[in-house]
């Protein structure tokens, strides 16, 4: 398996995790995990909103552009506004739909991960803040923050049950 397979296996063992919670009622899925943390149903909306930020601003024009990209990310970006905004969005949907979005989004990145050429994961992109930004270090970067949410999901499963 080469590094770009690698990276997108890596980043698609979410998917598989999530088809595994629609074993749990709603109540399960929309129960804060501990006092004043997310429920199950938001932390999934919480990754697919970041997954959306990604794919418009810097995955569909590396995709569309490849050498020319402009990537629209910053680090001034109000990162916990648009966290609430993750959690105001999973409001009056179901787990099941918000199940449903979330892998559909990241089938949606993973299918921009393979358009993009590997000699192209590991080019320099400037972002709106003339920070570099390159597709292997997002990737690593968003496998540890799934890996981070996972532990908290599987902790809470597991101690539920």
């Amino acid at each position: 398996m080469n590094r770009k397979e690698q990276l997108i296996a890596e980043f698609e063992a979410l998917i598989p995790f999530v088809e595994s919670l629609r074993k749990y009622g709603e109540g399960r899925l929309t129960s804060p995990i501990g006092e004043g943390k997310w429920s199950l149903k938001d932390m999934l909306s919480h990754f697919m909103l970041w997954d959306r930020y990604y794919i418009e601003r810097a995955l569909e024009p590396i995709a569309e552009r490849k050498d020319e990209a402009v990537i629209a990310v910053s680090n001034q970006f109000e990162i916990e506004s648009y966290n609430q905004q993750a959690i105001a969005f999973a409001e009056g949907r179901t787990a099941s739909d918000v199940m449903d979005l979330m892998i559909e989004t990241r089938q949606r990145v993973l299918y921009l991960l393979e358009q993009i050429p590997e000699d192209l994961y590991d080019k320099s992109y400037s972002d709106l803040d003339g920070d570099p930004f390159n597709i292997a270090e997002y990737v690593t970067d968003m496998t540890g923050h799934d890996g981070h949410h996972l532990a908290q999901m599987k902790d809470y499963i597991l101690t539920a049950d």
